[in-house]
């Protein structure tokens, strides 16, 4: 078979002879060259109307998950910061250097894990909130 001709490689699409022309082509280089270049010219198919739709919406989740995940990675990034600087900042010899009578013991620690409940809520509401205003969010009240 000899090569096509410029108005075999236009009509290709609609010729009755269409599969012996396509094995044509995947044989010679010189007419799936031709064949690119006219098709390279051509306008494409308009993409269907609900594709952009479905595209911006996935991007849109991608985009969301990205800034959920920085969120959750800030939060406990300062979680981890505040759990340090309790431990480390806190009064050390509370409790170590000298033990008080058992009495003394139950309303310390009473006292102690108030304080704890209290400032790891105060500590959990500063994070939340420095946080929502790193990333520009309101805090639900």
């Amino acid at each position: 078979m000899e090569h096509l001709t410029q108005e075999e490689l236009r009509n290709l699409p609609v010729s009755p002879k269409k599969l012996i022309l396509l094995e044509h082509i995947s044989s010679c280089s010189v007419c799936s060259l031709r064949l690119s270049e006219i098709l390279s010219k051509q306008e494409l198919i308009p993409a269907p109307h609900y594709m952009r739709q479905a595209l911006l919406l996935k991007r849109e989740r991608l985009k969301q998950k990205k800034q959920e995940f920085s969120r959750y990675c800030i939060k406990v990034s300062v979680a981890v910061a505040a759990s340090l600087a309790a431990v480390f900042l806190s009064d050390a010899s509370l409790g170590f250097i000298s033990r008080p009578a058992a009495l003394e013991t139950a309303s310390l620690e009473k006292t102690l894990s108030r304080k704890l409940y209290y400032g790891s809520n105060s500590i959990h509401e500063t994070i939340l909130r420095f946080t929502d205003t790193l990333l520009g969010q309101e805090t639900p009240q």
